[in-house]
Formats: C-alpha cells, structure tokens, sequence
C-alpha cells in the first residue's frame, strides 16, 4: 500500500472522523477487501491491469476508517489538454457523504480537475454540486438468472431463438474455446463494416484477450470461423462483452448457438447471472416502441437490431443509474465546459 492520505472529515451530524485514504497496489490486498464489488468486472484488480496495459492508469483508492477499509473503489486517469486531468469511476459502489468528503479531499491534493461516476445504485443526498452527463457504460442492460435450469432457460426463449439454436446444431457448427485475437480482428473487421460501428483498434482486443478474466468462444462451419464471442467472467456474473460475425454463413446461425453454449458454460462454472451487456433504453414518452419476447425498447435507437436479437434469450431488463460529474478544480472544469460547447 502506497500514497496514504490522513485527515479530519465532518460528517452529516456535525461530529468529526477520521478517515484515511490509501491506494492499493496489490491483488491481494484489493480482492480480499471486505469493501471488494464481486461481479462488478470494471472494478476487479485484473481489470484494471488490462486498462494500463491500453493508456488508462488505474488509481485504487481504498477508504480506512479505525484502520477498516470501509469502501474501496477503482477509478481511472484520463489527460485531458494543458497537463490536466480528470479520473472516471465505472459502477463503484454506493459513497455515503462522509467517505465522498475524504476521496474529494485526495482528489484536489492530486490536483484532479473533476471525477466522473457512474454507480451500480442511485446516489442521492450529496451536498456537492452535481453535472449530470451520459453514461458510458451500458446504463440498461439485459440478465438471466442462471440458477434456472437449462429447460427453463429453452422456454424463457422466443420460439425463433430456439428454432435459430437448432439450425445451427443441425449444421454442425463446432464451438471452438481458444483466445485467438487475429480470428477475432477478422471477424470483427466484417462486422464493423456491414453493421457500420465504430470498433477498438487489433491491439486493444489482443491486450483484452490476455487479461485473465476474459473467455474467447469461436464458431466454426466446415473448417471456417464464422463468428467469435468475448466474454469475462468474474465473481458469479459471466458478461457477454463483444461479439462478432463473418459475411459468409450467415444462414447457420451460429452467433445463437455460441450464447447457448456460454450460457451453459457460464452454469457449469458456477455463474448465477449471465449479464448481456447493453440494451437499447426504455422508450420515453411520444417515443415508437419497440417489443419482442416481452422486452421493450425504444425503436429508433442504434441498438435495436442488437436489442431484439439479446430479448430473444429472455431474461430481465436491469437498469443503473445515471452517470455525473463533480467538480474539484471549478475554474479549470467550467473551462473545459466552455470548450467543450464551442465545440459542440
């Protein structure tokens, strides 16, 4: 343990504790915590690893109180122009006033120019000022409950879901368990250009595929890769993270048969949640509506091919909160602000 900072904190009441602030730099000392998010992968140690290894450091800042870790959460640097900085926390967990009062502390000491957060549950009662921004992690996401065997999780399906598994077995499609980044880059590159996204560079998914979290599936038909899955699995929640398809074969079906078959293998290993990764929001009011397999979404967002095709499986929409911005250096943030509106 590294960088202790030491200080005085009053909380709601009016009294005054002591809070003391370190950054972890151990697996060991990170996992083990009493404060450790089991199941939140952006805030395992691995992850973080994974995210220096691609330019983002990861600053895990540990909050003691009587020499008791009482929250911990992983955050990450970005530069920002002028030698500025600002450091993002992806779903931490829930930061009661008195412990915020200690990290914002450390944060102008580190001279940070704003944190931007994004929780796992509704914060509420901060007396700091708040600028409410997008999310950038999937704020609506789609979960089954792996406890429910596999012939419950067959009739949580669409028809045309299962129908679609079926094709695929009946081609023999072979699913191949191998972390290969050069099949997964040819693929993704087919994908990228037919469903018109933007994608992470090759390097980023080799750097990706080393991190000891993830899983690689592969589909094959005839001695052909036709579609390949990244996964990460940690804690009890296996998350289907990034997927991709060729151009040829499409007709087999075998992205359906590859969430099938991690499905079952997310079981095997003793996983309780199989997190889809990101769904197209809720319709807002006035808004088209969109609904299959008894999920609903709204129809003009970019997600909803991939929307529909997730609902196929079944499973329960979950939903984060929003995601904002606290200010620690305020003329240096409504700089940025004005920038970024001249921009705009």
């Amino acid at each position: 343990m590294i960088s202790v900072y030491s200080g005085y904190v009053s909380n709601i009441y009016g009294s005054v504790e002591h809070m003391e602030i370190r950054l972890c730099t151990t697996k060991e000392g990170w996992e083990n915590s009493p404060a450790v998010q089991r199941g939140e992968f952006l805030q395992s140690f691995e992850w973080g690893e994974f995210q220096r290894s691609v330019g983002y450091e990861p600053m895990r800042l540990q909050v003691l109180n009587d020499s008791n870790v009482i929250w911990q959460g992983q955050g990450f640097v970005h530069r920002l122009p002028l030698g500025l900085k600002y450091i993002y926390f992806p779903r931490i967990s829930n930061i009661d006033e008195n412990v915020w009062g200690s990290v914002h502390q450390w944060l102008v000491q580190k001279k940070f120019v704003f944190a931007r957060i994004e929780p796992i549950l509704p914060i509420t009662n901060y007396q700091l000022p708040i600028t409410i921004t997008s999310n950038r992690q999937p704020k609506r996401t789609l979960i089954l409950n792996l406890i429910k065997s596999e012939e419950e999780l067959l009739s949580g399906m669409h028809q045309k879901t299962r129908y679609n598994i079926r094709v695929a077995q009946k081609h023999s499609v072979e699913i191949k368990t191998e972390k290969n980044a050069d099949i997964f880059w040819e693929l993704n590159s087919e994908t990228t250009a037919r469903d018109k996204f933007k994608s992470h560079d090759k390097v980023y998914y080799e750097k990706m595929l080393s991190c000891p979290l993830t899983r690689q599936y592969t589909a094959w038909y005839n001695g052909v890769p036709i579609a390949s899955h990244i996964h990460v699995v940690y804690g009890d929640v296996w998350t289907y993270l990034h997927g991709t398809s060729g151009n040829e074969f499409r007709n087999v079906m075998a992205p359906y048969l590859l969430h099938w078959y991690s499905i079952q293998q997310a079981k095997e290993s003793g996983c309780r949640v199989y997190d889809f990764w990101g769904i197209a929001p809720a319709a807002t009011e006035g808004a088209v509506m969109s609904e299959y397999n008894e999920i609903t979404w709204q129809a003009d967002h970019s997600w909803t091919g991939i929307t529909r095709y997730k609902a196929g499986f079944g499973g329960e929409v979950k939903e984060y909160p929003g995601a904002f911005e606290i200010s620690v250096r305020p003329f240096w943030y409504r700089t940025i602000e004005m920038i970024k509106k001249i921009k705009n």
